[in-house]
């Protein structure tokens, strides 16, 4: 099917109700307010007591059907979205949504509502895929007066194919660790037990974080004696001109004395 027929049959669909006259399942009420309220975390006391008011942002709530969707996407609407799918375009995902407020919603009105499909987009390129922007009209009426207006958007799109993920370097694997990566690949934890107390402990890695055994002792030392006697070092010395680094385990096996210039 070519570009521009694919568009036309699209654009047909502009215009053509989704629902004609549905009806709320429920009047406004005040529990549901209230429920919303507490997850919205709304403490607007113009929601609560004997001349409360819905919260204009439950314009939708009032008019949704429920899981699952009764009879599921008849009409001119799933219509389309059956076109679609067609097309290719077998993902969807909800992008914006636009409201209008008229007039206030009481506990006790009956709500009723016409949805139409307001507009079609060309085929449009996103990160996540190539497909179709789909806009939806709703009035929404409570007592037969229009109090709101729903625009809600979605994208029907076929998936962008992603690049293969590369792989993660392995581990290098001994007879130190060779038991642990074992239970790794089995996908059971390994917790190790002292052979003598019998105490569990978890492994532990004596090479201080490092990827090899390679790095030079006392570096750290040296870097953090040239810092103090530049003046810029995190526990700064006030006036430091000399500082002594000593390197060793338990006992320092050797040391450096660094002054400052001048």
């Amino acid at each position: 099917m070519r570009t521009d027929d694919t568009q036309a049959r699209l654009k047909a669909y502009e215009g053509r109700p989704a629902a004609v006259t549905g009806v709320g399942r429920a009047p406004v009420n005040l529990p549901m307010i209230r429920h919303w309220c507490e997850a919205m975390g709304d403490t607007n006391p113009a929601y609560r007591g004997p001349d409360a008011i819905a919260p204009p942002t439950m314009l939708q709530a009032w008019t949704m059907a429920g899981l699952p969707v009764p009879g599921g996407r008849g009409g001119a609407h799933g219509e389309l979205l059956r076109l679609l799918d067609d097309l290719g375009c077998t993902s969807v995902v909800a992008t914006d949504c636009e409201q209008g407020y008229l007039r206030p919603l009481r506990p006790g009105d009956t709500i009723t509502f016409d949805t139409v499909i307001e507009s079609v987009s060309g085929r449009k390129t996103t990160r996540l895929g190539t497909g179709y922007f789909v806009t939806t009209r709703t009035d929404v009426r409570g007592d037969g007066d229009l109090a709101g207006t729903h625009r809600f958007r979605i994208l029907k799109y076929a998936p962008a194919r992603r690049p293969p993920r590369v792989k993660r370097p392995r581990p290098v694997v001994n007879r130190d660790n060779a038991g642990f990566w074992r239970g790794v690949a089995e996908h059971r934890p390994l917790v190790q037990r002292c052979t003598g107390c019998g105490t569990l402990c978890l492994p532990l890695n004596t090479h201080g974080g490092r990827l090899g055994e390679a790095y030079l002792h006392g570096m750290n030392g040296i870097a953090e004696a040239v810092r103090r006697l530049r003046g810029n070092a995190v526990n700064q010395v006030p006036g430091a001109a000399r500082t002594l680094v000593t390197a060793g385990t338990g006992v320092p096996t050797s040391g450096l004395v660094l002054t400052a210039d001048g």
